[in-house]
């Protein structure tokens, strides 16, 4: 299934800031859903998810470590949390 708007703002937001050559990974859909709930929160909420650990130590997901840990207050083993 192809998701344009949504591939487009990772792409965006994720991919141009990570440092892996090899991205196709960001286009799984557990990171398409980490992205649409996190844009669907705001500034108020928190998104718990249970995963594999993929996406916090391996190289593909840097650039949305970074941008998770530069818009949410906290920032854990995939909790994201406004306060």
């Amino acid at each position: 299934i192809k998701y344009p708007n949504l591939d487009e703002n990772i792409r965006r937001k994720f991919s141009a800031t990570s440092s892996a050559v090899l991205k196709q990974d960001l286009y799984d859909s557990y990171i398409r859903s980490f992205f649409w709930a996190s844009e669907r929160i705001k500034e108020e909420g928190v998104i718990g998810f249970v995963t594999n650990s993929g996406w916090i130590d391996r190289k593909f997901a840097s650039g949305m470590r970074k941008h998770f840990s530069n818009n949410f207050n906290e920032f854990e083993r995939g909790l994201f949390r406004w306060s």
